[in-house]
């Protein structure tokens, strides 16, 4: 075929000599050949693009790189679609217009089109001379750029119908193939879906429609833009569409070799991996060491973890804040020579208070994070083992059948299991794993299904119904669960589905409880192509410490968590705000803080409805007019008639839900039922007043979510689950242009969850200090000032609370605040050391004793002799966040497979040296191990009903 073309139109000397290139019937085919060998020229130096798209007649080329054409076929496509074109009668005319679609398209007409939108303000017509010369000279009124193309023809207008047909006749026979990699289609703006561009049909349309290159800009998911071409013509559109950086490889005035080379440092310095190899080609090179000595440092003194910041730097402005903040009206007039000590008498409280609020601030940007996400390398060889995955029936099938025959490809042997979520048994998902085996080195889950708005909790139930099956069935596959859309990557990407967000708050939790069988999290497309499944074999067989991750076309992303820097802004509350768990310590913190912040009507509810004494105390502090309402917001109904009671006078303009309900236990033991609890009033009441209120001109929609939606927490699962629908929605609201902040706390003291003596100090040991209700509120004004989306306030030394929380496995959601002195304390140096050449009676002694000592580590006291062996761990204080806690340190210290439950499995520390002692030894578990602990006891403890 290239033959062919070459003895009729030599295209290696026509693109040299200059000749004709501006004829149509030269200029496509010269394209189409300079940007396939420079695809190929790039492609040497190791580049592999993530996702692919061109313009015009740039989308063959894409193409074809893609694999939708043989290079035989697509040279047939541009060569008889450029003959046809030059065919046509000259004449009509191309204007660039400075002007937006909804500008331009009340002045088309019938032989007037839009041939291409390039940006924003950015629009191509085509089409009669007469009537595009009207319209360029309409728009050049409005004081807006016109530019006259130099083509020979009016492409993508009325003027190719008369081509059309033929031009279909002569590629009909063309193969095409589905892309091998993601391609982004002119004619949607999107990624290309199955069936589309493989229909010769396309390619004639692909003729006479618009283009919509800024679209499919807008659909990039890339951290760099590389347009290859014989010029930057089209860097600057992409530039004026999005921030992401873009670079090219041809500059006017620049020669092709030195513009190549400067692309491809381009990409290099933004982290593109790049093979130098053919830059020295005969050259010879050799490598060469720099000089080492400038870039050693070895640090001779302490760098604090977290210093104080400075408030001035030299010693005269010390002395001079120093002594504002003293009131020390007498020094500073001295300093300043002022002799008006009147004039000071005012100034210098007003000073002094400026400058706590700025101390405060910066305090406070310690107190704030935020999670993003960002693409990571993952790479594994994919094991022969079967992979087991779990689907339900009917609009999934689909979805299995991709995931299977892309993981089959990569040698995976798969074996599936459907799952009706409707009819979920515990017992009876066991009794079918048992009967599988456990020939599995993963599970994959693939439940969640594409939704709307409200939480599944048939999916979340199912899902953990199916994890505690496997650990009943004795499996050690570690457990993935695969969502689809579920998570939204960056802000003006797709969203993410709210309904499957339970999942991952869910897993967080089972992570912390279940290192080594839980795998982890991986969102994929809403319809993935077998590409993107690819990767998810490479995530199954990687083993890193990644546990949450998102594919996306070639790139797969991790979560991150940062600090977040809130900027000084404040937000007023006005006419009436709504309060949802009004009345408990959180609500009279949050009404105090609206009413002296100027609130006019604050509406309290609460599901009892009973007035405070405090309310009556703000009322008169503050004026506020204060009502309280007897409302469950999970009841659709009865919150529908409290919103429509708000009077006209107090408009409804703020949401802030902080309902909320505890309903702690251990994931392994976690019913459907207790599951459910922390749901109703968190997510429901939240969706609830997102659809109640979303007709009104809201200025703020404020959701109180957890830490445990960020990164979990051990016993409770099914909270983490809730909140992290709340972080979701939020997500979800913000897509639809409607107001939503979603503030993910930390523990509070004074009052709230931390406020006992008992948690406060196992909160200390593990890192965390609960929240001053001061503070906290301090925070809570500057991120609604802000206006910001998702946001977790918390007060975490992260010295002590990064090992805690990554006893047995690491997690990289976190790892920003990692240091490079967090290493474990071998066990040979602790109280496990030596265990192995005891006698068996000073084994059970050594065991004992460690196991004591564990217990008080954790419990706060200061020495092992403060716990008795026979003390039964409920009357010890145990709960299910503590019991995590000590299964942690004993898999550190042991290297056993504990259970999260094992506190509530054994009942006193004597029981559970002896089970430990067993395990050592390698002996088997003793069958009466457990035959004085009475069994309704053990399922009280194990669900959390002790408290």
């Amino acid at each position: 075929m290239i033959e062919e073309i070459d003895a009729v139109m030599p295209v290696r000397e026509v693109m040299f000599s200059g000749d004709s290139l501006d004829e149509t019937g030269v200029t496509q085919p010269v394209l189409f050949a300079f940007e396939v060998a420079l695809y190929r020229l790039l492609e040497s130096f190791g580049i592999t693009p993530a996702v692919v798209m061109g313009h015009s007649v740039g989308e063959i080329v894409a193409a074809h790189v893609a694999g939708v054409v043989s290079l035989g076929d697509a040279c047939m496509l541009v060569s008889a679609r450029a003959s046809l074109m030059q065919a046509l009668p000259s004449g009509g005319a191309m204007v660039s217009l400075q002007a937006t679609v909804d500008e331009v398209e009340p002045l088309l007409d019938s032989m007037v089109s839009i041939a291409a939108v390039n940006a924003a303000d950015a629009v191509v017509i085509s089409g009669d001379v007469e009537a595009v010369e009207r319209i360029a000279a309409t728009v050049a009124g409005w004081d807006r750029k016109t530019t006259r193309l130099a083509v020979s023809h009016a492409f993508h207008s009325p003027l190719m119908e008369p081509m059309l047909d033929e031009f279909a006749r002569a590629i009909a026979g063309l193969r095409l193939s589905e892309p091998t990699m993601p391609l982004i289609s002119n004619l949607t703006g999107t990624l290309v879906t199955p069936g589309l561009v493989t229909d010769p049909g396309y390619w004639v349309r692909h003729v006479r429609e618009a283009v919509r290159f800024a679209d499919g800009v807008r659909a990039l998911d890339a951290d760099l833009v590389l347009e290859i071409g014989p010029k930057a013509a089209l860097a600057g559109m992409v530039a004026r569409t999005t921030a992401i950086p873009v670079t090219a490889t041809g500059r006017k005035g620049v020669d092709e070799p030195t513009a190549v080379l400067t692309a491809l440092a381009n990409l290099w310095v933004h982290g593109t991996p790049i093979d130098w190899t053919p830059a020295y080609t005969g050259l010879h090179p050799r490598h060469t060491d720099l000089p080492t000595r400038a870039f050693t440092h070895t640090h001779y003194w302490l760098s604090p973890k977290k210093a104080a910041p400075e408030v001035q730097a030299d010693p005269a402005g010390k002395r001079f804040w120093d002594a504002v903040g003293r009131l020390d009206i007498d020094l500073l007039a001295g300093e300043l020579g002022v002799t008006d000590r009147a004039a000071l008498d005012a100034l210098v409280p007003a000073l002094s208070s400026w400058r706590r609020r700025q101390d405060d601030l910066l305090a406070q940007d310690d107190l704030c994070y935020q999670a993003s996400w960002g693409p990571v390398e993952v790479s594994g060889a994919p094991s022969g083992r079967r992979l087991l995955v779990v689907t339900a029936t009917g609009d999934r099938r689909p979805l299995t059948e991709t995931v299977t025959s892309a993981l089959t490809a990569r040698g995976v042997e798969v074996e599936t299991m459907e799952l009706d979520e409707d009819a979920c048994d515990r017992a009876a998902l066991a009794g079918r794993l048992t009967a599988l085996g456990d020939r599995f080195d993963w599970v994959v889950s693939l439940l969640a299904p594409a939704g709307e708005e409200e939480p599944d909790l048939r999916l979340t139930t199912a899902t953990m119904l199916l994890f505690q099956a496997l650990g009943d069935a004795g499996s050690t596959a570690k457990f993935w669960c695969a969502t689809r859309n579920a998570v939204t990557l960056a802000a003006g990407g797709p969203t993410g589905d709210p309904r499957q967000a339970p999942l991952w708050g869910l897993g967080r939790s089972a992570a912390l409880e279940n290192p080594r069988r839980w795998g982890g999290l991986v969102d994929l497309p809403a319809a993935p192509a077998a590409y993107e499944v690819a990767r998810l074999a490479d995530i199954l067989s990687g083993g890193g410490a990644d546990s949450e991750l998102a594919i996306r076309a070639h790139s797969v992303f991790a979560r991150r968590l940062a600090r977040y820097r809130t900027p000084e802004a404040t937000w007023r509350p006005k006419g009436t705000v709504l309060v949802s768990g009004g009345t408990g310590a959180l609500g009279a913190e949050v009404t105090g803080w609206l009413a002296a912040n100027g609130a006019e009507h604050v509406l309290l509810l609460s599901r009892g409805g009973t007035e405070q004494d405090w309310i009556a105390r703000l009322r008169k502090e503050h004026g506020t007019e204060i009502t309280v309402a007897a409302c469950d917001v999970s009841d659709y109904d009865r919150l529908a008639e409290v919103i429509d009671e708000i009077p006209e006078a107090y408009p409804l303009t703020a949401v802030i839900h902080a309902a909320g309900v505890l309903d702690d236990g251990m994931f392994e033991v976690m019913t459907p039922e207790q599951l459910a609890v922390p749901l109703a009033p968190k997510a429901v009441g939240a969706l609830n007043l997102h659809r109640l209120t979303e007709k009104h001109a809201l200025d703020r929609f404020v959701l109180f979510s957890s830490v445990a939606s960020t990164w979990g927490n051990a016993g409770q699962a099914n909270y983490a689950a809730a909140n992290a629908y709340l972080d979701a929605l939020a997500g979800y609201r913000r897509a639809r242009g409607l107001t939503a902040t979603t503030i993910a706390w930390g523990p509070w003291g004074e009052g709230g969850m931390a406020a006992s003596e008992a948690v406060s100090q196992r909160m200390a040991r593990a890192g965390l200090t609960g929240l001053r209700p001061v503070q906290a509120l301090d925070v809570l004004g500057r991120v609604l000032g802000a206006d910001a989306t998702a946001v977790t306030v918390v007060d975490v030394d992260w010295d002590r609370f990064l090992p805690h929380l990554t006893a047995i496995r690491p997690n990289a959601l976190l790892s920003a605040f990692a240091t490079a002195d967090e290493e474990a304390v071998p066990a040979e140096e602790g109280p496990w050391a030596d265990l192995a050449g005891l006698k068996p009676a000073e084994r059970a002694r050594a065991v004992l004793t460690a196991v004591r000592a564990a217990v008080a580590a954790v419990l706060g006291h200061r020495s092992a002799e403060a716990v008795r062996a026979d003390q039964r761990f409920a009357d010890l204080g145990f709960d299910s966040l503590t019991a995590v806690e000590l299964r942690n340190q004993l898999i550190a210290a042991t290297g056993l497979d504990l259970p999260a439950t094992l506190v509530f499995d054994l009942p006193t520390p004597g029981h559970l040296a002896e089970h430990l002692d067993r395990a050592l030894a390698g002996e088997a578990p003793d069958e009466d191990e457990f035959a004085d602990l009475d069994a309704d006891e053990l399922i009280r403890l194990a669900l959390g009903e002790d408290r």
